[in-house]
């Protein structure tokens, strides 16, 4: 377990960021989100042409339009960057399984934020996790950033930390404390574990009086899914961990598909507020 002198250490200012770029408004807004809790990092901008899914024939004319859509969407985000203050963008098209793709480009450009929209379609389809965002969400080490159709772009006042009370959870508990000072929020654990709550924050809540953040903790009740979705209906932004405890999250480092249960699946999909979730 870390104390609180260990906190700097645990965490990079962020300073390079992967922005996972497609047509969609979610990830538009996203992006001018970012630019406004990071305005001096450095942005990378990627959109990546799928040339895997093999129910597609990859014409030179179907090429052509994933092109141009590539270029509209990187182009469409520059410019939204531009337009919140940011000063340092690239921009990069790149081509294969789109996962695969953004998670390498991600950890050559040394990222450590990775913002992407939980679906790149609009409507009744962009309902749940999109294959690209939980392939990435699955396998990545980098904090990700996550957008969901439904989330409220607004200044954070309350940042929630959905908490399981185990190691996994703890980074994200002290991320939430220190993301609240930089920007002049208070932060709500909920605790969603099966054991009794009794000290387990209190090194958090050590953190947070001497980082001078107002900090609660509720107790949840009834299904954890449903009491973290409720409760992001009041909070602005969620900090919250993919880990988990049980025996499946050990496993998945031989079956990605382990790394996210139902709680975390039904919240990344459901959330009202951008999600910021710390791998393990």
């Amino acid at each position: 377990m870390y104390n609180a002198a260990d906190i700097k250490e645990l965490y990079q200012v962020v300073s390079q960021v992967v922005i996972a770029a497609d047509k969609s408004p979610v990830i538009m807004k996203g992006a001018a989100y970012t630019a406004n809790l990071f305005p001096a990092a450095r942005y990378h901008v990627v959109n990546v042409i799928n040339t895997t899914d093999r129910a597609i024939v990859l014409s030179r004319e179907y090429e052509n339009i994933m092109e141009k859509m590539a270029e509209e969407s990187v182009t469409s985000i520059r410019e939204i960057l531009k337009k919140e203050g940011v000063k340092r963008i690239d921009t990069r098209i790149e081509r294969g399984r789109p996962s695969s793709r953004i998670l390498a480009y991600a950890e050559r450009a040394g990222a450590n934020l990775l913002v992407l929209s939980t679906h790149s379609k609009i409507g009744a389809q962009a309902i749940g996790l999109g294959r690209t965002a939980r392939a990435v969400i699955e396998r990545t080490r980098i904090p990700v950033l996550l957008f969901t159709p439904f989330s409220r772009e607004r200044k954070p006042e309350l940042i929630l930390n959905p908490s399981s009370g185990t190691k996994y959870s703890f980074k994200a508990a002290m991320l939430s404390v220190r993301l609240a000072h930089a920007l002049g929020a208070s932060v709500l654990t909920l605790y969603i574990g099966h054991e009794a709550l009794g000290d387990k924050f209190g090194l958090v809540k050590s953190y947070a009086s001497e980082m001078g953040v107002k900090y609660t903790i509720e107790v949840a009740k009834g299904d954890a899914g449903d009491a973290v979705v409720e409760a992001s209906k009041r909070a602005d932004l969620m900090v919250a961990s993919r880990g988990r405890p049980g025996l499946g999250y050990k496993f998945r480092m031989f079956r990605k598909e382990l790394a996210l249960g139902k709680v975390e699946r039904e919240v990344m999909a459901l959330a009202e507020i951008p999600i910021f979730m710390i791998p393990d």
